[in-house]
This record gives structure tokens, sequence and C-alpha cells, in this order.
């Protein structure tokens, strides 16, 4: 498509000292053929510096708007002396596919000044160090010599750096060291008056400091030798009676830490998740609180053997069925910490989603959980046997790989407790979840934990709770943890959509819904639901009450008297899929439900987005239905456009693939014979809309889907950019739902254009 406008900004560089204001003028020329608005945006500097006085500009078709730039570089304390690129930028609201930019630049001119600080004047030893701080307060790079001297020469001088040199707003400290070339044996100390001179390289100003050295006898370097031994000692004594009496319990006298419980290593390999059950309990006389006002502690470590992966997730679960996020361990990261004092999160507000997925095999599989070693003879007594808890449940095929909505893979029990007994233990899940990842070591993992309370910076144990490990995964065969039989949706119906199997952009494809009681014989039976499903001593369980609002349509029932009055269910679900295999294609779909009465439902808040296959689920429940006047607004107006029609310069109103009732009808002008021309609110290009043209009264239910693609790069002549897609249906519990094509109209209909 041919560009419409034209941008220009003069002049293109710009100069100006710190605190001087300098303007440009940015200029737009209309080439096209209607009145367009241009949205500006200048970037690559600071938005504080730059101001413009239209940041929206209105122009009329041939004609040329424009708007004042003017830059202000704060005073020169805060700007740096450089060149300083920026762009300008323009945004047609009629074509937003279409944006022009120009690159300039903004030279901030240099202003030099420093002062100087020498500290300390006047030193008595052996030998004088002094230091010189230059600050730099211009805003451009200055370089400093310094030269120092004494009366007859009697010191030799070593400064560093040699020359300095000093950034805007910034200190540097050269030391100057002065050494006297004669020193008396003893007696006295010898005065030596010092001159340092500096001299910067781009301003005229030369600084002259003055110093004094009283340089110290040869035989009194012992007394500094018994101070420093002294302080030695003192050191070395006073930690250790601070050891002694605040880390004895928690630190090393070397301050490495202490560990109570420390597993022995085991394997992570990658797909398992190896779940670590304790249990902590307060000590006799301690008031048990929750949440626990401590933290959990853990040091994971594992060798580097090789081949064996970088990173482990842990996640954490208390005996009430919350969590806390995931944490990702590298090898050489040191101890993570767990606040159990912040009562954790629900585990069902999580969205674990793919770390717990075994990436090692494709199709995803699910992880599966290790067995259990005992590890505390109480625990047998207490419980009679040891649970193993699974974060989250998959739902999977008859060939365990997982089912995915969307990019998520679908839960079939989600988070917390699925048993019904009270549970005391927590859970520490180990994950190996390198994704894509193949390794040939599998990492040898050694864990330590502690609960502890944090102190002003310093980690303690707490006194008055035990942390005991009942279980830690053996080695052997994990036990399977998905469940054996399949989360699979059973539809009522589905179709194949498009123009030469395309859904193309401008098409609005529509498909008539017909309903028939489940209870007739005439209908299908009822899909069976999903069942508990045992795995064995693991105890884990695959629910029928899934998170999938179509798999859940039959515990949903229309209100009485509503069916009465229009017999229908009180749900209809279902997804549009891309097929495998495509090149890039158009990105996003939805749907619109519409019944007899112009009632409306629409999808367009989710929109989908292709992935291999995978489906973009929809659902509509009758009780949120609201007049189409108010759901086909807006931001939904602007897919009922084929903004880049192939045969055609202007946006179009888009078709529909049968002859029925449009959506809503859009205003068009008549400047042409025999044509529309489609009406746009100039503020927001949003199309509009022609008084009273929703329909309130139709003989069948209508779905429409529409390719939600409405940018260039996805329409061509050729429509090779358009998605092979099919869609699926069902209704709820009670009402089959049936796809059929629309009925013949007895009567014509208006078209999706009238004008205004």
């Amino acid at each position: 498509m041919s560009a419409t406008f034209n941008l220009k900004l003069t002049p293109n560089d710009l100069e100006a000292m710190p605190g001087q204001e300098v303007q440009a003028v940015i200029e737009v020329e209309n080439s096209g053929h209607i009145l367009d608005v241009y949205t500006l945006r200048v970037s690559g500097t600071d938005p504080s510096w730059s101001d413009l006085s239209s940041q929206s500009i209105t122009v009329y078709p041939g004609e040329v708007g424009s708007s004042a730039l003017t830059f202000l570089p704060p005073d020169v304390s805060e700007t740096i002396a450089d060149r300083y690129n920026f762009r300008v930028e323009a945004t047609s609201r009629n074509f937003p596919g279409e944006t022009h930019s120009l690159c300039a630049a903004l030279v901030v001119q240099p202003v030099y000044s420093f002062f100087h600080d020498l500290h300390p004047t006047r030193v008595v030893g052996t030998e004088g160090r002094f230091t010189d701080s230059i600050y730099n307060t211009g805003n451009a790079d200055l370089t400093f010599v310094l030269q120092g001297e004494t009366p007859d020469g009697l010191c030799d001088f070593d400064i560093e750096p040699h020359p300095a040199e000093v950034r805007p707003q910034e200190k540097v400290d050269v030391e100057v060291r002065a050494r006297p070339t004669r020193r008396p044996w003893f007696g006295k100390n010898k005065t030596l008056n010092i001159t340092l001179t500096v001299t910067p390289d781009k301003a005229p100003q030369v600084a002259t400091l003055a110093a004094t050295l009283e340089a110290s006898s040869r035989l009194r370097l012992w007394h500094l030798a018994m101070i420093f031994v002294a302080l030695v000692l003192t050191l070395a004594l006073a930690y250790t009676g601070f050891w002694a009496v605040f880390e004895r319990e928690d630190l090393t006298y070397l301050r490495q830490e202490t560990w109570p419980i420390g597993l022995e290593p085991f394997g992570a390999a990658e797909g398992v998740v190896f779940p670590i059950l304790f249990q902590i309990s307060a000590k006799e006389g301690i008031e048990e609180v929750s949440p626990l006002p401590l933290h959990l502690r853990a040091s994971v470590r594992w060798p580097n053997t090789g081949d064996a992966p970088t990173s482990l997730a842990l996640v954490l679960r208390d005996p009430d069925g919350n969590c806390w996020e995931h944490r990702h361990l590298t090898r050489v990261a040191g101890p993570v910490q767990f606040p159990l004092f912040s009562g954790g999160t629900p585990c069902s507000s999580i969205a674990f989603n793919r770390i717990l997925l075994d990436h090692s095999h494709r199709p995803l599989l699910a992880s599966k959980y290790a067995p259990l070693d005992v590890v505390s003879p109480s625990a047998l007594d207490d419980h009679g046997h040891v649970h193993i808890e699974p974060i989250d449940q998959y739902c999977v095929r008859a060939d365990g790989s997982v089912i995915f909505d969307g990019k998520n893979p679908r839960m079939a029990a989600s988070h917390g407790l699925n048993s019904h007994e009270e549970e005391e233990l927590w859970t520490l899940y180990v994950i190996n979840n390198n994704d894509d990842q193949e390794h040939e070591d599998v990492p040898q993992v050694s864990i330590r934990l502690k609960v502890s309370v944090l102190d002003k910076e310093k980690t303690d144990r707490d006194r008055n709770y035990d942390l005991e490990v009942v279980a830690v995964p053996s080695s052997g065969t994990p036990a399977v943890s998905s469940d054996s039989s399949t989360c699979e949706i059973a539809w009522d119906d589905n179709v194949r959509l498009g123009t030469d199997q395309r859904l193309i952009e401008g098409v609005v494809y529509v498909k008539a819904l017909e309903f028939c009681q489940r209870s007739d014989p005439a209908c299908s039976p009822p899909a069976e639901t999903s069942r508990y499903v045992a795995e064995g001593d693991s105890e884990l369980h695959v629910f029928s009450g899934h998170s999938d609002p179509c798999l859940i349509t039959s515990g949903i029932e229309a209100d009485a008297a509503n069916q009465a009055r229009s017999p229908g269910p009180s749900m209809v679900c279902g997804d549009i899929i891309w097929e495998k295999g495509q090149d890039d294609t158009g990105t996003s779909a939805f749907v619109i439900l519409r019944d007899p009465a112009g009632n409306c439902w629409t999808s367009l808040e989710s929109k989908t987005v292709q992935d291999e296959d995978q489906p973009s689920p929809f659902a509509f429940e009758m009780a949120t239905a609201q007049p189409c006047e108010e759901i086909l607004r807006e931001e939904t107006l602007w897919y009922l456009v084929s903004w880049f029609p192939t045969d055609a310069n202007l946006p179009q109103p888009v078709s529909y693939s049968y002859p029925v009732e449009p959506l809503v009808r859009l205003c068009g002008s008549d400047e042409e014979a025999g044509s529309f021309h489609l009406v746009f609110d100039e503020s927001t290009v949003i199309p509009a809309v022609y008084p009273g043209s929703y329909p309130t009264e139709m003989a069948e239910w209508h779905l429409f889907v529409v390719n939600g693609s409405i940018y260039v790069t996805d329409v061509s002549e050729a429509h090779e950019y358009a998605p092979r897609v099919s869609l699926h249906v069902k209704g709820d519990g009670n009402w089959k739902a049936s796809l059929k094509d629309p009925s013949p109209r007895d009567t014509a209909h208006p078209e999706p254009v009238a004008q205004c």
C-alpha cells in the first residue's frame, strides 16, 4: 500500500547550552484522499527535555499540519555535554500500520568548572600521604596534571592517578605520596613545606595547593609494631566472645552456617517431581501460632559432573494447601528462604503451568512423582502411611500426552489437598524442569534444611520450633502421577470454516445453531464424565470436576422459568483450532453469538493465538446476555471493517459468508455514485454506526467467526496468510448444539452499510 503522508523536521541538528531553550518545527503533509489524524511522538532523549505544542494533528488531504518541538536541557549540574540523537515519529489513525519517523540530534555545549579539596594539609610521619579531591562541577570531561615541589628538592613525589581524568559531576581522589630524601635518625621532626600545582587541560585556571610534612626520626617504628600486635589480639578476643554468646548454634567459628537437617544425595531425574515431606512442631511449653513466625531455609547443591543441568526449581506447600511461588536455583546459588510468616498463597491461585511437565518427550508428558522412603519411625505410627499430594494434575490422552488449552496445559485437579484426611505434613518439591534440554548426567542433589528467624540481617536457627523430616525421595521407578483415561471434550458438532478452506480477513463466517434436548432419542446420549483413577501407593487421582468450562457444562442447568418461556441451553461453548503444518498465518480470531432476540456474546477480550494445532476455547453463559448494541461497540467495531482490501484503496465493510441479517449496519457516504465510503470518528477512527440498525428479531441463533488480523502484513490477494481452522461447539447438559447453514431469507435484509 502506498504512503499516505510525509514527515519533515526543520532544522535536523539543534545546539543549546544547558538551561537554554531551542526549537524545531515538525511538519506532516497529508498526501492521501481522506481526512486523517496523526499522532506525534519524540523518543531517544529524556521525556522531560522535550515538549510538543501539539501531540495530535488533524490534516485535510493535500494540506500540511505542524507542531513546534521545544528542547530545554536542564542546568549544568544535570546535563552532560554530548550529542543526543532523537527520533520523531508520526502514526496515522486511519491506517494504523503506517508510521513515518525521522532521526535528528541535539548537541549540548560544554561548560567547564571545578574545585579542589586537599586533605590533610599537615602530616607527621616517615612520609607524607595527601589526597587532592578534584570535583568536576561542569558538564564535560576534564584532565588534570599534578606536580609536587619542596625547597631544595628534599622530597620525591609519587602521584596516582597521573594524569587524573574526571567525568562531569564526579569526584576523583588523587593520592600524593611525598617521601623525604633526608630524614633525622632521632630528635626533633624536620618540617618540609610542600607545594602542589594542579593544571587542567581545557580550562585556564591553575591551582596551587600548600601542605606540610613533619618528617619523624627513624628510630620510632617499634611503637607501630606494638600497637599492631595489640590490635590484632584485641580483635581476635572480641570476635571469640561475640561468637560464643550470639552465633555459636548457627555459625562455626569461621562463620560457616550450620544445618540441623542434612539429607542423603539423590539423583534428580528430568520429568520427575521429588517430594520431601516434613513437619514443624513447637517445643513443649511453646504456644503454636499460625502462620509460623519463621523462614524455611534450604541449601540445595549438586556437583558439576560435566553435563548436568544448571538449574532446579523448588515449590513449597503447607498442610493447609497454601503454596509459595517456585524458586529457580543455579548450581552456585546460595541458600534460599521461604517466608512461612507470610502465610503463603492458596495454591489454586498460582499458575505453575509448564514447570511440572516432562520436557524430555515429544509430545509432552506429565511429570512423575518419586516414591518415598520413611526416615522418621514415628511417621507410620502417626499416619499409617505416607501420602503424596501432587502439585498439579493434567488431563492426558490415552498415550499419556498432555492436553493443552491454547498454550497452557488443561488441568484435571489443580493444586491443594486432594485427600479428605487432615494433613500435618509440609512438602518441599524438587523439580528438574530444564525445558528442551538434554543432559547425559542426572544431578546428584544434596539438601539441607532448617527453620530460622530473620533478625537484623543475621540468620538464627529458631530455638522454639523443631523441624523433622518424615520422608524423602528414594531410588527406583517413580510412580505415575497422571490420569490413565482421557479428559477430551465430547463435542456436539464441528465444521470447517473459510473461503477455499481459509479464514480470510474481511469476511464474517456465519453458522446457524440448532438445539435439541439430549433426553430426546433423536439427540446423542450424554457424554461420560471422568472417573477416579487410583495410582498405587502414591494415591494420586483425577477428578470429574475440571476447570475447563466445556467439561463442566453438564452441571449447569437453566432456570426452569426461563426454560418455559424460551427453551434453550444455559451455556454454549467451543473452540477454534488452527491446523498443524501451516506457515506464518494470522494470529487471532474471535467468536460472536447472537440469539433470535438480538442479544450477543463475544470472545473478543480473549483473542486466540496460533500454537501448533492447540484449541482456543470460548464459553458463553446465557445468563450474561446483553443486547448486541451493548456488546458490539468501540473496539469490536474495528473488526467489522476490512482495513486493507486487495481490490480497493479505502477501508470497506466486511461481507458475510451467508445472506443473514448483519450484526450492525455501518455509516457510509455517497461521494461516488453507486458506492459508499465508510464514515469514521475523527478522534478514535472507530466506524460510525447507522442509528437503530442493531437487529432485534431473527428466526434462528447465529454464530459469527471473524479473522481478527487487521494488519497489512497478514493480507494478500492470494490469502496465503489466512489460517485453515475448524470450529467445535457444545451445549449444556440438557441441550445439544448443532451447526447448520443459515436458512435462506424470504425477504430482503439491509446490507452491512447504509447512507447516513
